[in-house]
């Protein structure tokens, strides 16, 4: 059944999040279009008119905000999804489902981080569109004949100095997960505790009740932070925050749990 629960939670949400994918793949596509032609103009000496540059950054500046508000567009309407399919009409036949609370939270976290996730996956694969196709401006028939020799080289001893930082890197990617899944919780919680206290402006009172919940986890991530720095640092600083943030994970999910399974009324 939770599998049925994904599908229908794709079905629902498949055609905005396709929407915003491309319109980010459009947006690099520009850029890289753009790319190209001022790199051809800077080999082939091209007397670019002044016009012709601030369309240009017209264009750049346009695509680049294409792709900012396609990621932020992204978490809003995922928290908009939740929102409908807990505390409006919609919310009567979620409820009514064979299925039990968890299931419902889960499918609704798991749909959430994909759909931001699609739009991220569309992002990165924008970035290379946009570099391969910047890429096609450059003469490469110009080039040395050991560049591509010299090029794998250099690549092969930026990965050896790369290789000895990896644990590192994997630290730090674990941490950026954790803040980020624990920054959706947060405002997947504000959502909950908004749609269930205010019937008629519940968007407000989620804004209040986010920033409200922020401050409470500032005041405790700065309290939690200096008391591990006065025993004499037990935990790095990135390790306490990994744990923060676990227990906020933890911590918003139970409490979602609870309140749509035992105080949520659609009536």
């Amino acid at each position: 059944m939770f599998g049925k629960l994904m599908k229908a939670e794709w079905r629902a949400s498949r055609r905005v999040v396709g929407i915003l994918c491309l319109a980010v793949l459009i947006a690099a596509l520009v850029l890289g279009l753009v790319g190209c032609g001022l790199f051809m103009a800077e080999t082939r000496s091209w007397n670019v008119h002044g016009t012709v540059e601030m369309i240009v950054a017209l264009l750049c500046v346009a695509a680049i905000m294409v792709i900012a508000v396609a990621w932020a567009a992204s978490i809003f309407y995922a928290l908009w999804r939740f929102y409908r399919s807990r505390f409006t009409e919609e919310g009567y036949l979620t409820f009514t489902l064979p299925v039990n609370g968890h299931q419902l939270m889960l499918s609704s976290i798991l749909a959430s981080i994909l759909e931001i996730l699609a739009v991220l996956l569309a992002t990165a694969v924008a970035c290379v569109l946009g570099l391969g196709i910047s890429a096609l401006g450059i003469p490469w028939n110009e080039a040395p004949a050991d560049f591509w020799p010299r090029l794998w080289e250099q690549l092969g001893e930026l990965w050896q100095e790369f290789v000895p930082y990896g644990g590192a890197v994997a630290e730090a990617a674990l941490a950026a997960f954790l803040t980020s899944l624990s920054r959706l919780i947060m405002l997947m919680l504000a959502v909950t505790i908004g749609g269930m206290a205010a019937k008629k402006h519940p968007i407000l009172m989620a804004i209040l009740v986010y920033y409200g919940i922020s401050l409470v986890w500032t005041i405790i991530e700065v309290t939690v932070l200096v008391g591990n720095g006065a025993l004499n640092r037990t935990l790095s600083v990135m390790g306490t925050m990994d744990i923060l943030s676990a227990v906020t994970i933890v911590g918003g999910y139970f409490i979602m749990y609870f309140l749509t399974t035992r105080k949520l009324n659609l009536n």
